[in-house]
Parts: C-alpha cells; structure tokens; sequence
C-alpha cells in the first residue's frame, strides 16, 4: 500500500502538502497535512501534531505499510533565511 501527494512552495502557515490515506487501520482515509509552518498534522483515531522544522518550502507525503505496520513519509525543502539557500 502506498499513497501520494505533493504541492509546491507555499506561504508560510499554509499546506505545503496533503494527502488522505487511512493511517490508523479502520478503513477510513484520514487528513495528512503538512503545513508552510513545518508542522505535519495527521488525523484519525491516532491524531498526531509533530513540528519537522522552523518552515518548509516545498514537501511531499507519502503513507506506507512495512512489515504490517503503516507510516507517514515525509520529504521537504527546509525554507531558508533571506539571503540564503534553501536546504534539502
């Protein structure tokens, strides 16, 4: 099982990335959404917040399933300072 989703750059504090694939095992797709802010917010009946960095340009997220159990991928372009490159 595998599931994808992708945007580009995004104003900070606005979704960089979602996805609805079911995270939480009950057949149900749930939000997964990653957020300009560098927070990545996943729904269901296992909720979760976690802050991945200080802000994200640039992200995709992807759902899995490995040895019977599922994860939420992450892959992003931390957002840099003016002035400097963005990190990857």
């Amino acid at each position: 099982m595998c599931a994808h989703g992708a945007a580009a750059a995004a104003p900070q504090g606005a979704f960089v990335a979602s996805l609805s694939a079911d995270v939480d095992g009950d057949g149900a797709p749930d939000a997964i959404e990653l957020g300009g802010d560098g927070v990545l917010q996943i729904g269901g009946k296992l909720r979760g917040v976690v802050r991945l960095a200080p802000a994200i340009a640039e992200g995709e997220l992807a759902v899995s399933r490995y040895r019977g159990k599922r994860y939420v991928v992450v892959q992003m372009l931390v957002a840099a300072p003016p002035g400097r490159p963005a990190l990857r």
